[in-house]
């Protein structure tokens, strides 16, 4: 008996192992989902271009084959010369100029704000013309020009009929916008020049003693032997009825009549006499009426 409460009493004042409380269950951290990171892309740089040099457009006529005369006009002031009306020197025109000086074996002039080298044998000086009632003339309107009759000398100026736009104008001009038109062969002359059997219409730019320069139709620019160049009679004026060759649309010379004189020998009407023609007459410029062809 006293072996049990000596056993119980041990129990009783031995520290025993305390009753264990359960202890809450850690929670291991949830791993968040994986993203997939997107890299941003960057811009692509551009490397500025190269500009490419610009190619300077040719001021003359590089395929020009001559010939070269020697250049006398006075710089600064205006003077007659045959230029492109493109780049291509393939159609030209006849207008005066600012002259600059000589360039080369050309004269240089500006036009519009650009420099244009022209042929030498292409040039000539603008003086004031001694003109007269009735005098045929170059007349240089428009930035361009045209062939005109001199109505009145006032001084200085001159009152010029030309044909325009299917109708007859009158400008007042300075005597030194015209050129006097003798009937020679010389610069801005209205002439006839021979392509095989027949004859076309042009204006004289230059005369050689073997090969000369005229301004065809729509403005070619053509040599042709000077034997073969006559000038177109300006200074005469044809009465009805006389027998001429007129210019045909295409620049060819045709045999005509006259049948009617206008504006006192400024346009002629005319009527072709070698094919059928319409009832009207067709009228043109003096300068495209010639005779012994």
């Amino acid at each position: 008996m006293k072996t049990r409460l000596l056993i119980l009493a041990l129990l009783l004042v031995t520290p025993g192992c305390p009753k264990q409380e359960a202890q809450p269950t850690k929670e291991e951290p949830k791993a968040e989902p994986k993203t997939t990171e997107v890299k941003k892309e960057e811009p692509k740089k551009e490397e500025p271009k190269k500009e490419e040099p610009k190619k300077e457009e040719a001021k003359g006529w590089t395929a020009y084959p001559g010939p070269d005369v020697p250049v006398s006009l006075a710089a600064g002031q205006k003077h007659w010369a045959a230029i492109p009306i493109a780049m291509d020197w393939q159609s030209l025109k006849i207008t005066q100029l600012d002259y600059k000086g000589v360039e080369g074996k050309n004269a240089a002039f500006t036009f519009i704000g650009r420099e244009l080298h022209v042929p030498s044998a292409w040039v000539r000086a603008a003086e004031p013309a001694k003109v007269k009632a009735g005098s045929p003339v170059l007349l240089n309107i428009y930035v361009t020009s045209n062939y005109g009759r001199v109505t009145e000398v006032k001084g200085d100026k001159v009152v010029v009929a030309h044909p325009w736009a299917l109708k007859v104008e009158s400008a007042e001009v300075s005597a030194q916008d015209v050129l006097l038109l003798s009937g020679e062969l010389e610069f801005g002359a209205p002439v006839a020049y021979k392509q095989g059997a027949d004859w076309y219409s042009a204006t004289l730019l230059h005369k050689g003693a073997d090969k000369s320069w005229v301004m065809g139709f729509a403005g070619k620019p053509l040599q042709v032997p000077t034997a073969d160049v006559k000038a177109v009679p300006v200074g005469k004026v044809h009465k009805v009825g006389a027998a001429v060759w007129a210019r045909f649309g295409s620049g060819k010379f045709m045999e005509a009549k006259v049948v009617g004189v206008l504006d006192k020998g400024l346009r002629y009407q005319t009527k072709w006499t070698k094919f059928p023609a319409g009832d009207k007459p067709d009228e043109m410029v003096y300068a495209h009426v010639t005779t012994d062809l």
